[in-house]
């Protein structure tokens, strides 16, 4: 038996004072077998000659469940992306 990929909740678009100037994305998600994290968010923002830059939450992995298969790893032991 797989667990079940985490859903998240309603998502949340927070926009600065000045639309202009960026937005964050935020979800919130439930208790699951896969990461520690409640709250997830991407900051975007843009400066003033208008280059966007973004920043992201940091997922807190949790360790591999004996049951959870192969989660995150390639045929060759190897990881399927880059953290």
């Amino acid at each position: 038996h797989t667990p079940s990929s985490p859903r998240p909740t309603p998502v949340q678009v927070v926009e600065e004072e000045d639309i202009k100037s960026g937005y964050s994305i935020k979800l919130n998600f439930s208790p699951n077998p896969f990461f520690a994290n409640e709250h997830l968010s991407k900051t975007l923002s843009y400066s003033d000659d208008g280059a966007l830059a973004f920043r992201a939450s940091e997922i807190e992995w949790k360790p591999l469940a004996e049951d959870a298969g192969s989660r995150g790893t390639d045929e060759q032991g190897g990881r399927k992306r880059p953290r």
